[in-house]
């Protein structure tokens, strides 16, 4: 694991989405160690298992900055990572997860940054997160994306 990091993650639905198994299964593919490094809100915090039953965010029609908020406020108690999660909304892509982090680089303040990735390398993304990787990470998307006109 990254010193910089500690798992689970929390994973956000803010909409109705049908593919919150076949995400959890992609992160869980992708990882090497073979660990469910996702708590999609509602199901114990030691990482969901794919499949989920029934499931129904409480975050459904939230903003990101909502969650974020929630994460910070969350009691010690809650084992998730503090500055790093995921999201699953209207603007998931095929195949993909939108990680966030708050902070900056030394993960000081408020400033909730998003950087999509491809699921299957969602959990590797974080767990070996150290400091400046994130902004290497934005970088080579923004890079790659220039000629398709995204960025972020």
């Amino acid at each position: 694991m990254g010193l910089y990091t500690e798992p689970p993650f929390a994973l956000f639905c803010l909409t109705d989405l049908p593919t919150i198994n076949q995400r959890l299964r992609e992160a869980y593919d992708g990882s090497t160690v073979e660990e469910w490094y996702f708590w999609a809100d509602g199901y114990p915090a030691d990482g969901t298992e794919a499949p989920v039953d029934s499931f129904k965010s409480p975050f459904v029609g939230e903003k990101v900055e909502d969650v974020g908020e929630f994460l910070r406020k969350a009691p010690d108690a809650v084992d998730l990572d503090r500055h790093f999660f995921a999201v699953l909304d209207d603007t998931e892509q095929k195949g993909s997860i939108t990680l966030r982090r708050i902070g900056d680089r030394q993960l000081k303040g408020d400033k909730v940054e998003c950087l999509p990735v491809v699921a299957n390398d969602s959990s590797l993304h974080l767990a070996g997160m150290e400091s400046g990787t994130w902004e290497e990470h934005m970088h080579s998307y923004n890079r790659y994306n220039k000629d398709k006109g995204e960025s972020l």
